[in-house]
């Protein structure tokens, strides 16, 4: 609807309908056979080492290479080969439709800007494809030793994904370097008044806080003496406004009935408070649970 409401001439608009009814809807029915087909199978994989506890809501494996070896691995592999194959031919069709798209505009002068707007979204959708489809190949081939690959299932969904076991070499390359300035800010950067624990994790253990700017540098990538540090002291009266208290008859977050035990408590804290109440919840899920509860 997006597309064709750009479309002032009606026979345009028809015609870019039945183009994207052959190139690119008949193509869903496949893609999510594809995509359900793949994630079905993959949470029928056998586990070993599970990070969860019993009756926990989810449940988190380790993605080793042996475990997608064998005949259920294969299969699971040729699910993922079909998927991505899938996810190939929708690039290649909004290839296609980008391309019919600027022809149209071209031909008929509807107007640059509402051209490049809508090619734009075009685009970045391919581009979502791509990194979930480069993803998908990653996470299925665990070879790399600096990742942890791992699924996660769910009373729902089931979960592919990788994660680094140190993220300050990627910060470095792909944000660091990559930009004249940053700011970071947040109410937990420092431990006892100290950077040094966030600088090594974050990659930052070799810029210098000390070290003088040389203006030059401010017209050049980013350099490591440029880097500036600063902890503003707390306003808060901790020590007259604050009362920190530890619950010892819950059960642990990640199990089934949390919620139903911790909603009795925390509505009769924030009756006792007059509703002044501010709830950290760690999920979006867990932020709706609360808020049906």
């Amino acid at each position: 609807q997006f597309i064709t409401s750009q479309i002032g001439d009606p026979s345009l608009k028809q015609e870019l309908l039945h183009t994207l009814d052959r190139e690119l809807i008949m193509l869903l029915p496949d893609f999510y056979a594809s995509y359900e087909n793949f994630f079905a199978d993959l949470s029928g994989l056998p586990m070993g080492d599970t990070q969860a506890r019993p009756n926990s809501v989810s449940q988190r494996f380790s993605l080793k290479p042996g475990m997608l070896s064998g005949e259920q691995g294969e299969a699971i592999l040729e699910r993922g080969a079909r998927l991505a194959a899938s996810v190939d031919g929708f690039r290649s069709s909004l290839s296609s439709i980008a391309n019919r798209l600027a022809g149209i505009f071209e031909d008929n002068n509807e107007g640059p800007g509402r051209a490049a707007g809508m090619l734009a979204e075009l685009e970045s959708v391919r581009n979502q494809l791509a990194h979930f489809r480069n993803d998908l190949e990653f996470c299925l081939f665990p070879e790399d030793p600096n990742w942890i690959y791992w699924i996660m299932l769910t009373r729902e969904d089931c979960e592919l994904g990788a994660t680094p076991l140190e993220v300050g070499t990627l910060l470095r390359e792909e944000l660091f370097h990559a930009t004249r300035s940053l700011v970071m800010t947040s109410a937990t950067l420092t431990s006892r008044g100290s950077f040094e624990f966030l600088r090594s994790r974050l990659g930052l253990e070799d810029f210098d806080p000390e070290m003088e700017v040389d203006p030059l540098l401010l017209e050049s990538d980013f350099d490591y003496g440029r880097i500036r540090e600063f902890c503003a002291d707390s306003p808060f009266d901790y020590r007259t406004q604050a009362y920190l208290g530890v619950a010892k008859d819950l059960p642990d977050p990640n199990s089934a009935d949390f919620f139903d035990q911790v909603m009795e408590p925390l509505q009769r804290l924030m009756v006792s408070l007059g509703g002044r109440t501010f709830v950290l919840l760690t999920s979006y899920r867990a932020l709706k649970t609360v808020q049906e509860a």
